[in-house]
């Protein structure tokens, strides 16, 4: 019996089974980001300052880890979630 594979040598059922967890995690993360970026909008106070280029850091990152997320998903053969219908 043979086992179907994907072009980068994993079974095709355990792609899929990855590419639906990133999927959920990149839903979190995409969460996660709008979050942040609203708490970079609107901090107040007198650690202004400190606390908004904190939270650019933290956007900053998170949006390139959606971005790895989103091509890892895509070289496992799947599309990233990308609509709120998704």
């Amino acid at each position: 019996m043979s086992t179907a594979t994907t072009n980068i040598g994993l079974e095709k059922k355990t792609s899929k089974e990855l590419a639906e967890k990133l999927n959920v995690l990149l839903a979190a993360y995409q969460v996660f980001y709008m979050n942040v970026r609203g708490f970079h909008w609107n901090i107040r106070g007198d650690k202004f300052f400190t606390l908004h280029v904190k939270f650019e850091e933290l956007y900053t990152d998170a949006l390139v880890k959606i971005d790895e997320m989103a091509e890892r998903i895509l070289t496992l053969g799947f599309t990233p979630a990308h609509a709120f219908s998704d």
